[in-house]
């Protein structure tokens, strides 16, 4: 008996070593103890964690059923529990659950009652919000934002007291006052304590608090004594400190991340975590080097764009097309190019399955679904419904349908925007910050842009082009999604688009640590590709002059493919010459301060790019502007922006003119 065990055993160890590389085996036989294993994209991290967990089990360091293997998400998790059980049967025992899923499991055993787990909170917050701000909470863009908010405070172990100085800190930018936020959060916390209910931040703290009983937290630590964390750089403080309780600085504990790969900060993710991990006293480090996914063209442009940031770059021993950095006169053409781009793949024998077009903002989504829709090309949205099928567009296409057919013939472009007035919506005032009410104006404005664009004259056409729209794809075909969307993903083929400042980085990016996030996001959306990858910007969008990303030097420093002639043709903005002009009249005016190229009439005027580089004369009027602009919106008790923006008041400054941004009901100062 003992003979035909230490066969088995042997039979194991040697089917753990087929076809790793040496970093994934270095990984996989490490001495049993603390291991980290960075593992860059297309590396094989999965094969490696499902490997040292295999490992574990056969060196008989712990039995199957006492592994805790730990991940972000639900696909995630089922994919490793596939993948174990794939690997041998033996491995089916080992428990695979998401943080939050092991933390219940310690709360419904241990904490002495049988609480409920608002397992959607967001009716509960909705109600806390309309208490609070009243009837600017029956939006429910703004429930989300704020919902986002306390989820964003609760993973850094914030609370309602300590929420308002951290996001003021942390230059949250939202369409409410952070001193609501605050009040709402409050607010919740007293609802759920009525319920006896828990939501999922509540769940990690409780378990975090039972585990440090001495009798629960050894009970629970004899049950799962090995703990393998996957994606370790998404992980928050809250998380952290559930999974540091349920180890206890046991040696069995097994960690996998890229630092290159953080690109969950705006949810929580610390990426301070990962580096702890990395420094921690005994701990093996392994790094996987090579990504078996990328091409090497692609990976020498993804290097490019991270830099040696975070220490040894990925290689590839496989080579494939070069990387192809595309410009388009517009955001109309640049959509035309990428379809041309698809339908070229295709004739070349490629599945529309196995291609991706990436952007940084789900307002990207309508221009490329209408596109993909009139080529015939089949599409689904990674990570979303599709853009027919979200709440926010409905809210507008239900009276646009009705207005549509009892008036067919009344003008287009009049009745969308009637449609979209119904539900709030002002073209002329997008919400403060990045979250959800911002989110929300930026998808109906696509709806708008998407109808003009259609060129229909009345409603009725506008109306038969929207349902065909509607009714297009079959959930199958080429992925569209965000960059974020598309995190753990990969396609032979992908399109990254809207490559321009404002996109990526984003327009919200507003500190260095925000730049490096952009930074890594980039290169996550360029290694989503296996062997061809497209990287395109606009030279203008919603018909300003857009500039190439500044995170990728390679779209200055190669030679781009541009246009002959479709400036007129295809965008219908005048002739090519005409355009050459045009740039380079705009090319001569640049800031007197920094140098900057001048953009718009109101600097041109005043020869600055921007307030930040008024000097003199001007700088002091626009100082006394600022004064009288806060002071106003103290007396009133409102944020400035929401009396006049800053844009308005600089372009009041240059040419006396008010209009967009500035309320109308406030005269103008004699300054």
């Amino acid at each position: 008996m003992h003979c035909v065990a230490v066969s088995k055993r042997e039979e194991m160890l040697s089917k753990l070593s087929a076809g790793l590389d040496d970093a994934q085996r270095q990984a996989v036989f490490a001495p049993i103890g603390p291991l980290v294993v960075v593992a860059g994209a297309g590396s094989g991290k999965t094969t490696t964690l499902v490997r040292r967990i295999a490992h574990l089990v056969a060196s008989g360091a712990v039995g199957a059923s006492q592994v805790l293997a730990v991940s972000h998400t639900t696909k995630a998790s089922l994919e490793i529990k596939e993948r174990l059980r794939a690997f041998d049967d033996g491995m089916a025992d080992v428990a695979c659950h998401t943080v939050h899923a092991a933390a219940w499991k310690v709360v419904r055993r241990f904490c002495g009652y049988t609480p409920e787990l608002l397992s959607s909170n967001f009716r509960t917050v909705a109600d806390a919000t309309r208490f609070v701000i009243g009837s600017r909470g029956r939006d429910s863009a703004v429930v989300l934002e704020i919902l986002g908010e306390i989820e964003w405070g609760g993973a850094r172990l914030l609370d309602p007291q300590t929420y308002e100085d951290a996001a003021r800190k942390a230059r949250r930018e939202l369409s409410v006052e952070h001193r609501e936020v605050a009040e709402v959060w409050k607010v919740y916390e007293h609802q759920k304590k009525e319920m006896g209910a828990l939501d999922f931040a509540d769940v990690l703290k409780e378990a975090t608090r039972l585990l440090h009983d001495s009798s629960i937290g050894e009970t629970v630590r004899s049950a799962w004594r090995a703990i393998v964390v996957d994606e370790y750089q998404d992980t928050d403080r809250s998380q952290h400190a559930f999974l540091n309780a349920l180890r206890a600085r046991r040696p069995l504990w097994t960690v996998v991340g890229d630092p290159r790969q953080t690109i969950y900060s705006f949810k929580g993710a610390d990426t301070d975590i990962l580096q702890e991990a990395l420094s921690e006293s005994g701990a093996v480090v392994v790094h996987l080097t090579t990504s078996w996914r990328c091409t090497a063209e692609i990976l020498d442009e993804a290097n490019t764009v991270i830099g040696g940031r975070y220490g040894a770059q990925l290689e590839s021993t496989k080579h494939g097309d070069a990387v192809a950095f595309v410009s388009a006169y517009d955001d109309d053409e640049e959509v035309t190019k990428t379809i041309q781009q698809i339908q070229t793949w295709a004739r070349r024998g490629h599945s529309y399955e196995e291609m991706a077009v990436l952007y940084r903002f789900n307002s990207m989504s309508p221009r490329f679904e209408a596109a993909l829709t009139e080529a015939q090309i089949p599409y689904q949205v990674a990570g979303e419904s599709k853009f027919f099928d979200r709440a926010d567009i409905r809210a507008v296409l239900l009276p646009f349908g009705k207005s549509a057919r009892r008036a067919p013939d009344a003008d287009a472009s009049a009745s969308i925007r009637q449609a979209a007035s119904t539900t709030g919506w002002d073209e002329n005032t997008a919400p403060r910050g990045s979250g959800a009410a911002r989110g929300r104006w930026e998808m109906t404005k696509s709806l708008v842009d998407l109808a003009e664009r259609s060129q229909k004259k009345t409603a009725g056409e506008l109306l038969v082009y929207l349902l065909q729209l509607a009714k297009t794809g079959a959930g199958v075909g080429v992925t569209l999604g965000t960059i974020h969307a598309a995190k753990g993903l990969e396609w032979e083929n992908v399109c990254v688009v809207g490559c321009v400042n404002g996109q990526i980085p984003s327009v919200y990016a507003k500190s260095a640590d925000d730049m490096e996030e952009e930074r890594r996001l980039l290169y996550v959306a360029m290694t989503r590709a296996k062997s061809r990858l497209v990287i395109s910007y606009p030279r203008k969008r919603f018909k300003r002059p857009a500039e190439p990303s500044s995170l990728l030097p390679q779209l200055r420093s190669h030679k781009v493919s541009r246009t002959s002639s479709v400036d007129s043709s295809t965008s219908g903005r005048g002739a090519k010459t005409s355009t050459k002009f045009a740039q380079a009249l705009e090319a001569s005016f640049e800031c007197g301060t920094c140098g900057k190229k001048l953009k718009g009439a109101p600097a041109r005027i005043l020869k600055t790019c921007s307030a930040h580089c008024l000097q003199g004369d001007a700088s002091a009027r626009h100082a006394k502007l600022l004064e009288w602009r806060n002071a106003m919106a103290a007396e009133l008790g409102e944020h400035p922006d929401e009396i006049i923006t800053d844009a308005a008041l600089f372009r009041f400054l240059a040419n006396g003119a008010t209009g967009l941004g500035w309320r109308p009901s406030v005269k103008p100062p004699s300054i």
